[in-house]
């Protein structure tokens, strides 16, 4: 539900602002924390960081996308069955945790617990979790410092929480120069030269490296075209 739309901004306006950059808004949750993410280039940065702080500290819900999601998550829980990696993973998780541990837990829930959901009750939860959870602000950028006022700025309102202020951050000198791009880019690659195919033995070797890779390539993966719709990747 985070990055759909503030309290001040709606859906397709607030998602609009970063669609327009080509910037993308992230969110996961597992049993330890709730990630909240924003990638961006460094030039739309200075202006997208304040919409993209608000949609966590002015956060709300709305209807429809409210039910859209609840249906999502439903379907997913009904068919995880088919879904190795998530049914393997509840499993064991439930050999080696007590039942009475929240890691024992499907971290999907299940389908009765999340028709039960009210919108307020998300609003709660994620209000309680910038009042009394650890918040972590992590950048990845060659001048990091440079947004740390606009941060400051929108976190102020998070008032009575104490921690380590953006100022006292390090930087890695080392990596600042590590790679240089003078175009503009939509995606950065980083790859291992691939010495032919001439032989069976590379041939399978490049197969196997595509097979791990192609989830993170999606789409492009070539054994997409195989298992697209088999719930394999």
């Amino acid at each position: 539900m985070i990055g759909k739309s503030t309290k001040y901004i709606p859906r397709n306006k607030y998602q609009k602002i970063f669609e327009s950059k080509g910037a993308i808004l992230g969110a996961a949750i597992s049993h330890n924390y709730l990630t909240y993410s924003l990638t961006t280039t460094q030039f739309d940065a200075k202006e997208l960081i304040p919409y993209y702080l608000k949609g966590v500290t002015q956060f709300d819900v709305e209807s429809e996308v409210f039910s859209e999601v609840k249906s999502q998550i439903i379907q997913s829980i009904e068919r995880k069955d088919e879904e190795w990696f998530d049914s393997s993973f509840d499993q064991f998780k439930r050999s080696v945790f007590s039942n009475s541990s929240i890691f024992s837990k499907p971290l999907k829930g299940s389908v009765q617990s999340i028709n039960s959901l009210k919108e307020s009750e998300i609003e709660t939860y994620v209000q309680n979790r910038l009042a009394n959870s650890e918040i972590q602000i992590i950048l990845h950028g060659k001048d990091p410092f440079q947004y740390k006022d606009l941060i400051e700025n929108e976190i102020r309102r998070l008032s009575g929480r104490s921690g380590k202020r953006i100022s006292e951050l390090d930087l890695n000198e080392a990596m600042v120069n590590n790679v240089s791009i003078s175009s503009n880019v939509g995606v950065v690659m980083t790859a291992t030269p691939v010495y032919g195919l001439s032989t069976l033995r590379s041939f399978i070797c490049f197969e196997l490296i595509d097979a791990v890779l192609s989830g993170m390539r999606y789409p492009s993966g070539l054994l997409h075209k195989r298992l697209r719709g088999k719930q394999l990747v």
